[in-house]
């Protein structure tokens, strides 16, 4: 659960994310992309994409985030950002700290479990109130 995410907003539809014209759909914040939540086209080119952010993951394993640090480098290579569309944080990967109302997924990286799931009840009773 470190990097347990919740839908937020029941009323949006995935495809309001998508854009057929990439392959990959990657949230930006202030660290640069994060790939806690991010939608990937089931494409050979997504899968030779991962194919190699896996290579890069053995080769250089000792960071905290190893996966997002590898998937980070492949975008900045020459013929990978044209795959790529980067997106505001808050359209689907956001943080409790910068999540609005409509916020699509809320991301909680390196969250403490019982932290993740008290915000998950909040916001749960939030929506079924709402609801009611």
């Amino acid at each position: 659960l470190g990097d347990v995410y919740k839908r937020q907003d029941h009323s949006v539809k995935l495809e309001e994310f998508t854009d057929n014209r990439y392959d990959a759909i990657i949230g930006l914040d202030p660290n640069g992309i994060n790939t806690g939540v991010f939608f990937l086209r089931n494409t050979v080119w997504s899968r030779l994409f991962l194919a190699e952010a896996w290579t890069l993951t053995q080769e250089e394993n000792t960071y905290k985030w190893w996966e997002q640090a590898s998937i980070m480098r492949l975008v900045k290579a020459e013929g990978v950002r044209n795959h790529v569309k980067i997106s505001p944080q808050t359209h689907f990967n956001s943080y409790v700290t910068n999540s609005l109302d409509d916020s699509f997924i809320i991301h909680f990286p390196g969250s403490d479990k019982k932290e993740v799931w008290r915000y998950i009840l909040k916001y749960y009773g939030l929506r079924k109130n709402l609801l009611a």
